[in-house]
């Protein structure tokens, strides 16, 4: 029983680290202002057409993902997938914070910082996510919804997961042409998207094969 405790409790910080870390990051990938991936896309425009802050779209956003899955899966849902609701809601009150109170008085004056900064931010994003796919413990909303309908429909995970990465784009694009506004699906998207899917790739096969992430199995 002490053992269980101790595993959820490193469990808890390594989920605590990589939600941080991946939250923070990802208001350096908005501010850098090139494209940026199709969640952070869709919240933006999303936060552009209501005028709800960023942090606060993802938050809702987020918690009908988690509604999504209940409904899905019913009774096969499990309560402790609840603890998605405040790590949730510490993602967009970090999003807030570093968007609103911080980044807005740091400019990145040329495209080569705004590229280096969309590298930086996937790489290390995807490497925080291969981290916590390997600890097996709570997913973020969009993932688990993905698992969820894969499991009951049998659909192919990796194309239920691309499916909503297209819709995410597109609506967002359908966003920014109805308000004549900046478009948020550049090629720092596509940068992103291609970094991030093969480092969390080979960031889940090296941690899984350390001995420190086994132990907390």
């Amino acid at each position: 029983m002490k053992q269980d405790a101790l595993k959820f409790i490193q469990k808890s910080f390594v989920l605590l680290t990589c939600v941080t870390v991946v939250s923070m990051f990802a208001t350096f990938l908005i501010h850098a202002n090139i494209g940026m991936g199709s969640v952070e896309a869709l919240n933006s425009s999303m936060g552009l057409l209501t005028g709800i802050k960023i942090g606060t779209v993802a938050v809702i956003v987020n918690v009908f993902l988690i509604l999504l899955q209940i409904i899905i899966l019913c009774k096969e849902f499990q309560l402790i997938q609840l603890l998605q609701l405040p790590i949730v809601l510490l993602q967009g009150t970090i999003i807030n914070f570093f968007l609103y109170e911080i980044l807005h008085t740091v400019q990145f004056d040329s495209y080569t910082e705004r590229l280096i900064i969309v590298i930086v931010c996937s790489v290390i994003n995807g490497i925080m996510l291969g981290l916590l796919a390997a600890i097996q413990f709570i997913s973020f909303p969009l993932e688990a919804a993905c698992l969820a309908i894969h499991q009951k429909m049998n659909w192919d995970f990796g194309k239920v997961r691309f499916s909503f990465d297209i819709f995410n784009m597109l609506f967002s694009l359908a966003i920014s042409l109805y308000l004549s506004s900046h478009l948020n699906v550049r090629e720092g998207t596509i940068i992103s998207g291609i970094l991030f899917s093969l480092v969390i790739g080979y960031s889940y096969q090296f941690f899984k094969r350390q001995q420190w992430v086994q132990r907390m199995l």
